[in-house]
């Protein structure tokens, strides 16, 4: 064999040896990119688990935040209730002991109207009443006379002329002494009322078996009571209305009595 030959299989064994190396070389490289991307493709997959789970907690923080704000909103609900009821409770107790506090002024009211038989003590007893009870320093206290006339007994800042004495029938106030019924002012001015009357509130008769003896004629109330009367009112005017009847009714039986006493010794 030549030398020729000799060189030329010798370029060709080398070429082969590198053909070979560059094979084995990208087999290597193929090798080492499919781990890396078996290597990628587990950690993306792990990062899918992650962001799976991620929102799987996410979902459940939104269901429990849900449910948070579902049960904030009941008790939030409830405490209305409960604020409300308390208030309610509250006020009822309000309620109850005013009540309470009325029904003892009442008893006291008519305790003291029956407690005696002295003009001056009843008088100032209905007085005290209409004064402390109903709200008013404005009143006159009127006597059927026997000239069948109402007569002023006993009186409250008013002008004992203008009002000492009023004709049953004549007017709001002897109107109420004619008809026998209670008269409470509502707002607006009666066509039969006279020009002194306009500013009267209540003409309350005391009536024995049906019959009217007296009057108590309330005018203005005092400035606390905001021109409105209240159920404790119409109360105090029934027992006014009866009470007081008896209890002047009894004095002037009394005085009746003491009369016939004296004019028999």
């Amino acid at each position: 064999m030549g030398s020729e030959d000799r060189d030329h299989g010798a370029y060709v064994q080398k070429v082969r040896e590198s053909t070979r190396q560059y094979i084995q070389e990208l087999l290597d490289e193929n090798t080492r990119l499919r781990r890396l991307t078996a290597s990628q493709e587990s950690g993306n997959q792990r990062l899918q688990d992650e962001s799976a789970s991620q929102q799987e907690r996410i979902e459940r923080l939104r269901t429990e935040l849900a449910h948070f704000k579902t049960n904030q909103a009941q008790l939030q609900e409830q405490m209305a209730e409960i604020e409300a009821a308390n208030q309610r409770y509250s006020t009822q107790y309000l309620e109850v002991e005013q009540r309470n506090n009325d029904l003892a002024n009442l008893y006291v009211a008519s305790y003291r109207l029956h407690g005696t038989l002295d003009r001056e003590q009843i008088l100032t007893a209905i007085q005290e009443i209409v004064i402390n009870l109903i709200g008013s320093e404005e009143f006159g206290i009127y006597e059927v006379d026997q000239h069948e006339t109402l007569s002023l007994i006993s009186s409250f800042g008013l002008d004992k002329e203008a009002f000492r004495s009023i004709s049953i029938g004549e007017g709001l106030i002897g109107g109420s002494a004619q008809s026998g019924k209670l008269y409470v002012a509502n707002g607006k001015s009666p066509t039969e009322a006279l020009p002194s009357e306009g500013h009267v509130t209540a003409c309350i008769p005391l009536k024995l078996d049906h019959q009217v003896i007296g009057l108590i004629v309330v005018f203005r109330l005092l400035s606390q009571k905001g021109g409105r009367l209240e159920s404790l009112d119409r109360e105090l005017f029934d027992l006014l209305a009866t009470q007081a009847a008896t209890a002047l009714y009894c004095l002037n039986l009394d005085a009746q009595l003491k009369q016939r006493t004296e004019t028999n010794a």
